[in-house]
């Protein structure tokens, strides 16, 4: 099927439609669009899945945190002996040293939470809650498990932020393969008319 079409320059010049490169994306660009939707698809899921891993660190924070919470249900009155300095990749963060009685045994303990900072006073007096069946088992109020929820909803709220892009990428990349389906046939249509 031959048509006529007249240039920008004024020619008119002789088109054979069937020897024409279309714009016809299941043939002429069957490999490149399956290859985009391929990547686009595997960006998806690794956004997923960063998302998901998120979610479990956080979790993990909130159930260690509400398991010592729950674990250490006895408190006393301690002190702050100093600071556990603790150098990694570079950083230099300091775990708190307590000292405390756990019924008729005094105990000395370094918490397992470090920090870059050093909030608590050395020499001053802590609050320590810990576990009655394992007295090494402790915490410091206003300092350990406060580090742990924060830290956790922190990467609860990443995850969740990354899951929803996800949802709202998968949606409006299932609008826009709609909205090709829909040019392709008007192209088809026009082509046939």
């Amino acid at each position: 099927m031959a048509r006529s079409r007249r240039s920008v320059y004024g020619k008119e010049h002789q088109i054979n439609m069937k020897e024409l490169p279309t714009q016809n994306k299941e043939t002429d660009t069957g490999l490149a669009a399956p290859a985009r939707n391929g990547s686009k698809i595997i960006l998806l899921f690794l956004f997923l899945v960063f998302g998901i891993g998120f979610g479990a660190v956080g979790l993990k924070l909130f159930h260690t945190a509400y398991m010592q919470e729950k674990d250490c249900s006895a408190s006393a009155e301690g002190r702050l002996v100093r600071y556990e300095p603790y150098h990694s990749r570079g950083t230099r963060t300091y775990s708190p040293v307590v000292e405390y009685q756990a019924g008729n045994e005094t105990l000395t303990a370094t918490s397992n939470i470090s920090a870059s900072s050093r909030p608590l006073k050395e020499g001053g007096q802590v609050t320590v809650f810990y576990n009655p069946d394992r007295p090494d088992e402790f915490y410091i109020k206003g300092y350990g498990l406060e580090i742990e929820y924060k830290i956790g909803t922190v990467f609860l709220l990443v995850s969740i932020a990354a899951i929803i892009i996800t949802i709202l990428s998968i949606i409006l990349n299932k609008i826009n393969m709609d909205k090709d389906k829909k040019e392709r046939l008007l192209a088809k249509i026009i082509m046939a008319g």
